[in-house]
Order: structure tokens, then sequence, then C-alpha cells
């Protein structure tokens, strides 16, 4: 198993960030219960990303929301399962972390590539994943504040 910790900060506060934020991941922005995620690759300085779809679970419990993804289609992607918290930092902002663990798939070659480049690759994703996640919730919070 691999691990990761990532955290974001997010112009919202923490309660208002995780409930918005079981809602958007339970119905979807567009999709029902699945994400859209971005894997950035750099391969010699140059930038692009792959696409992948995940169909997600997702649970609040004691401040905290339980997140678990699945990979759809084909592909060497890995499931990840973890715990998406937000803690207050101000009076109107937060601090959004994602931290769980994944298993590379493809047996020992995978873990050899995870040790190489996989983790990388993973914290990148789960990076522009909380961004995603904290401009979706920032737009909505300002929003509704602003009535």
């Amino acid at each position: 198993m691999s691990k990761v910790a990532i955290s974001v900060p997010v112009h919202a506060p923490a309660n208002f960030t995780l409930s918005y934020l079981h809602s958007y991941l339970r119905e979807g922005a567009t999709t029902g219960p699945r994400l859209h995620l971005h894997v950035p690759l750099r391969p010699f300085g140059n930038e692009f990303s792959l696409e992948k779809d995940v169909a997600v679970s997702v649970a609040y419990a004691q401040h905290e929301l339980t997140v678990r993804w699945v990979p759809e289609g084909d592909g060497a992607f890995p499931n990840f399962e973890g715990t998406l918290t937000a803690i207050e930092n101000g009076s109107e902002n937060c601090i959004l972390t994602l931290t769980g663990t994944y298993r590379p798939p493809g047996g020992w070659p995978g873990k050899i590539f995870d040790a190489l480049a996989g983790g990388n690759i993973a914290r990148s994703t789960i990076e522009t994943l909380l961004d995603d996640l904290g401009a979706a919730t920032e737009a909505d919070f300002h929003l509704r504040s602003s009535d």
C-alpha cells in the first residue's frame, strides 16, 4: 500500500466545505457519483494529462468524509481509500486535506513504478483534484454568501 496526504487552502468555512463536498461527491457535478480525474504527467519537462473516470463513494462521519474510488474502464489505475477533512483556518477559510492509501496495480512491477514515478503522479493527481474541489466549494460559498 502506498500512502498520500495532500492539503490545499479553501476560502470557505470548514463545516460548509465538508457539507458541500459531501453533496457534490454523492450527487456529482453532472455525472452522478463519479469523478473525472486529471492525471498530470511531466515527461522531459513537457506537461500533459491523462483523464480517468472513477466511481466514487462518500460517507460523512465524525467531521470528515470517508472517500473511496474505483477506476472505470481499462488501464492500470489504482483504487483509493481515504478521508477528506477540513480544518478551520480563520473565520471563512479552511485547510482541505485528503489522506489515504492506494495499492499500485500490476504486482511487484507496479510497486517499482510507484517508487520511481507513480507516487509523484498520484500526489499530483490528488493535488489537482483538491484544487478542483476547493474551487467548486469556493464558488458555491461565494454565491450563497453574496445574497
